[in-house]
């Protein structure tokens, strides 16, 4: 137990210097390779841990009749609040009136199942999963194959899919997903990994981070997938991938987050993502600089609404996509357009960093775009077919441009290389802050809340590059 608490001490800690570093006016720290992931994930899958003895499987509830048992396969029948203990070679199925909820409190539990789902609900109006307080608690899908789309995942529901708790747990798929709901999937305060051969998490009609610490592993597809563009009974719009706080994780092999209508990044949320080769993930008989097909940091069919926290992607595909003009199910077409008021985003990537069909609006926040091929004219840093308006804020783009005339691209006399770099006035206050992964010979420094006059871009206090900013353009 002294294990758990010192673990829960070190992520306490480590999202207070998460949060902090998003009050500091310099970017994030930067994440050149998986490194600081795989040393959390080791923490997560610590050997001592993990070979713990959990004894045998007890379920322990107040409701009166509530559950069968048919050889290793447990069945909820009756809605309240079940305690699951010990080792189970086999599954918790839940299937109680469509009325009720079912919450199962895991307090300290090893679920492993071949012949099905570990954990599934077919019938259910709320299925919510808790990890107690101070327990460690592991999930697997060992089966080959899924048998079917009710059964492809290490928990699946097909109704609402709550994730809570304040202890650990490790969800893995052989084959599968990691989770899947085909309505709303939500995670609050829980430290969760899910390791995954497939999509790591799918809500049909949403994915909603609150609040924890997740790390989101997919072997050979997306990381966080939505797939419903309706408007629910309720008046609420399907679709939309929401990051309201937490610090999420994301290695995947394909894009990191799809979402089928918006991406939402707010308040105190800290995310992470890297695909393709970066993600250190490709299928075994895949080098890592072989890694093709769509890689993207993020895809969202209608918009991506960053108004705080921070967002940093390091992708082999597209950082950011989005499309203008497909048909959503809610009978509008897509904007394919992003509006950063608030937070920090950092994109670097082999391809584009942020391609937009539609508009891009920055009116506070801030932006970096990197492109970490040298002098690829197929790649922009910068890609905006509709208005690109930047009033506030700071938006600094590094490599090709292809957006409106606001942003003009400043050649320096030498070309810049990596490292990090700092924008200072005419005092010899640094006014903002960049790391550069790559050499580049371009740039655009648009930055609408300083003030004009000369201001000069300096690496290790050595000037590179004089602007004149004007309306906060650089000149």
């Amino acid at each position: 137990m002294k294990y758990v608490r010192a673990f829960l001490t070190c992520l306490l800690i480590a999202a207070l210097l998460c949060l902090c570093a998003c009050k500091d006016p310099t970017p994030p720290a930067d994440p050149a390779n998986p490194d600081p992931i795989d040393s959390f994930a080791m923490l997560l899958t610590d050997p001592e841990r993990a070979s713990v003895s959990y004894g045998d499987f007890t379920v322990n509830t107040a409701v009166q009749n509530g559950i069968t048992r048919d050889g290793d396969v447990y069945t909820i029948t009756k809605g309240g609040e079940y305690t699951l203990s010990g080792t189970l070679n086999g599954c918790i199925v839940v299937n109680v009136p469509k009325e009720e909820k079912v919450k199962l409190i895991l307090n300290g539990v090893h679920i492993r199942s071949e012949a099905g789902a570990p954990i599934s609900a077919y019938s259910a109006d709320e299925l919510t999963v808790k990890a107690e307080t101070n327990t460690y608690n592991v999930v697997e899908d060992v089966r080959p194959y899924a048998l079917s789309a009710q059964e492809d995942a290490a928990v699946y529901a097909k109704d609402d899919l709550t994730f809570s708790g304040r202890g650990i747990l490790i969800l893995s798929s052989q084959s599968g997903r990691g989770v899947h709901s085909s309505n709303d999937v939500t995670f609050k305060n829980i430290t969760l990994k899910i390791d995954a051969a497939d999509t790591a998490v799918k809500g049909n009609d949403s994915v909603c981070v609150e609040s924890g610490d997740l790390l989101l592993i997919s072997r050979t597809e997306d990381g966080i997938k939505t797939e419903h563009t309706d408007v629910s009974d309720k008046g609420k719009q399907r679709g939309d991938v929401t990051f309201a706080g937490g610090c999420v994780n994301l290695y995947t092999y394909a894009d990191a987050v799809q979402a089928a209508h918006d991406v939402i990044l707010q308040s105190s949320a800290f995310v992470t993502a890297y695909t393709g080769r970066y993600s250190a993930y490709p299928p075994t008989d895949t080098a890592l600089d072989d890694v093709t097909g769509s890689a993207k940091g993020i895809k969202a069919e209608n918009r991506l609404l960053v108004t705080g926290g921070a967002l940093d992607i390091l992708a082999s595909d597209d950082a950011v996509k989005l499309n203008r003009g497909t048909f959503l199910e809610n009978g509008s077409t897509s904007l394919g357009s992003m509006s950063v008021t608030g937070g920090r985003v950092r994109l670097r990537t082999d391809c584009d960093a942020l391609d937009i069909t539609g508009d891009l609006s920055v009116s506070g926040g801030y932006l970096v775009l990197e492109v970490l091929t040298k002098d690829d004219a197929s790649a922009a840093a910068l890609k905006v077919a509709g208005i690109c308006e930047v009033t506030g804020g700071t938006l600094l783009a590094f490599g090709g441009l292809e957006a409106s005339d606001v942003l003009s691209a400043l050649s320096p006399s030498a070309p810049l290389s990596a490292g990090l770099y700092a924008l200072v006035d005419e005092h010899g206050e640094p006014c903002t802050y960049v790391t550069l992964k790559a050499e580049h010979t371009a740039c655009a420094l648009l930055c609408p809340s300083l003030a004009d006059g000369t201001y000069t871009l300096t690496k290790e206090d050595a000037t590179v590059l004089t602007v004149t900013l004007t309306s906060g353009v650089a000149q």
